[in-house]
């Protein structure tokens, strides 16, 4: 009887780890929906890449090479993966800086704009 238990007992814990792998994958589901191509992109042109900031060759002599090109996902990562995007769009909401916008450009992130952000960065922040 001991044995009967104990084989089932094992069978189970098998099942269970089998399940539990099974279960999770390495595909990340974006509830959201938000991609940079989707609507990132479009907020960081408007917000963030701009002659003057972030716009790769015209940028600000004063944004840190890291961070000089917004104008494409590859030149956005370094910030986004070591969390300075986040920490200054969205934590601190520093960016962008009032004092540096250009007429005409809007001097902050409205708040579905940090969502789709946050919401990005969240997911993993897929490209496509």
């Amino acid at each position: 009887m001991k044995n009967t238990n104990l084989v089932s007992l094992i069978s189970l814990m098998a099942v269970s780890c089998i399940l539990s792998v099974i279960s999770c994958t390495s595909d990340v589901v974006d509830p959201c929906g938000v991609t940079y191509d989707s609507q990132v992109k479009n907020i960081v042109i408007q917000t963030c890449a701009y002659t003057g900031c972030h716009s790769g060759a015209t940028a600000s002599p004063y944004v840190p090479a890291s961070a000089k090109d917004y104008t494409n996902y590859g030149g956005m990562m370094e910030t986004v993966q070591n969390g300075k995007f986040r920490e200054r769009a969205i934590d601190l909401q520093t960016m962008p800086p009032q004092a540096f916008v250009p007429a005409g450009k809007p001097k902050s992130l409205t708040t579905e704009e940090r969502d789709e952000l946050m919401c990005w960065l969240e997911t993993g922040h897929p490209e496509k």
